[in-house]
C-alpha cells in the first residue's frame, strides 16, 4: 500500500476516533434540543460521521486505483521483458547472420586479377620453371601497414599460367588471372585462418613478376584485385613504372634492377 493510503487511512481511524467520543453527547443534546440548536446539533453530527466516512470511501478508491496502476505496471514490465528478450533475439540472429557472410567467415578460397598495358607490342614466351610446366608470372600481396623494406609478417603467393594480350598495335594489354600457388600459399601457414574482411584490411602492398616481359618495358598503367570468399575483393592500382633486369641508372652510373611491377 502507498504512502498516501496510509495516511488516509490514518485520517480515517483518528476522525472515526473523534466520532465515537463526541457522537453520545452530541446524540443526546439532538434528541432534547429543538429549532436553530437542534440543526446545529445535527450538523455536528453530519460532520462528526461524514468525515471517517468519506475518508474511508477515499480510501477504498485509491486502494482500488493503486491495485489496477499496479497491475498495469507489472503487465508493462512483462511487455517490456518480452520486448527485451526479442530484441536481445534479434541481435542474436543478427550476429550469427553477419558471421556466416562471407566477409566475416574464414578464407575458404582465394582468386586474384591483373590487367595492365605495356609501352610496346612485343612480349617472350618465357615462363618461371620450365617452357612447358612453368609459370607465365608471380604475384604477392603482403602486409602490415609498415614500409615493406622493412619486412612483411603477413603474405599471399599465387601463380598464373596463361598468357594473352590484345592491341592496339604500338600498346599490348595483358591481362593476367592468379590461383594460390602451389605449396607455398601464404605466410604464416594460419593466415587464411583469419576473417576475409580482416584479412585483406592488412594486406597493403602487391609485387606482380611477369616472365614474359623483355627488360627495358615500360609499364603505363593497370589494377591487381585480390577476391577472398567469392566477393570479397580489394583493388589495388598501377603506377607508370619501369620494368627492367638489370639497367645502369643514368643519374649515378649504379647497376639497378626493377623486375617487377609493385605499389611501393
Amino acid at each position: 500500500m502507498s504512502l498516501s493510503n496510509w495516511i488516509t487511512l490514518a485520517i480515517c481511524l483518528i476522525s472515526l476516533y473523534a466520532a465515537l467520543l463526541d457522537h453520545g453527547e452530541t446524540w443526546k443534546a439532538f434528541k432534547s434540543l429543538a429549532g436553530a440548536e437542534k440543526r446545529l446539533k445535527g450538523q455536528k453530527l453530519l460532520i462528526l460521521w461524514g468525515i471517517p466516512f468519506l475518508s474511508l470511501l477515499t480510501l477504498v478508491i485509491t486502494a482500488r486505483e493503486s491495485i489496477a496502476s499496479n497491475r498495469e505496471i507489472g503487465e508493462l514490465r512483462s511487455e517490456i521483458s518480452v520486448q527485451t528478450n526479442s530484441v536481445a533475439s534479434l541481435q542474436a540472429k543478427v550476429t550469427e547472420t553477419e558471421s556466416k557472410t562471407p566477409s566475416k567467415m574464414r578464407v575458404s578460397s582465394v582468386s586474384a586479377s591483373a590487367e595492365f598495358l605495356i609501352g610496346t607490342n612485343c612480349v617472350a614466351t618465357n615462363r618461371f620453371g620450365n617452357a612447358q610446366g612453368g609459370w607465365t608470372a608471380l604475384l604477392s600481396f603482403m602486409g602490415p601497414e609498415t614500409n615493406i623494406s622493412a619486412g612483411s609478417s603477413l603474405a599471399l603467393h599465387m601463380v598464373s599460367d596463361e598468357l594473352l594480350w590484345w592491341g592496339p598495335e604500338e600498346h599490348l594489354r595483358i591481362p593476367l588471372r592468379f590461383r594460390l600457388k602451389p605449396g607455398l600459399e601464404c605466410f604464416p601457414r594460419t593466415a587464411l585462418d583469419r576473417p576475409a574482411e580482416e584479412l585483406l584490411s592488412k594486406l597493403h602492398f602487391f609485387s606482380l613478376r611477369p616472365a614474359f616481359l623483355y627488360s627495358n618495358t615500360e609499364i603505363l598503367s593497370g589494377s591487381v584485385t585480390l577476391v577472398l570468399n567469392g566477393s570479397v575483393s580489394k583493388t589495388f592500382q598501377i603506377a607508370p613504372q619501369p620494368f627492367c633486369w638489370l639497367r645502369t641508372n643514368s643519374m649515378t652510373g649504379q647497376l639497378e634492377s626493377h623486375s617487377d611491377i609493385r605499389n611501393y
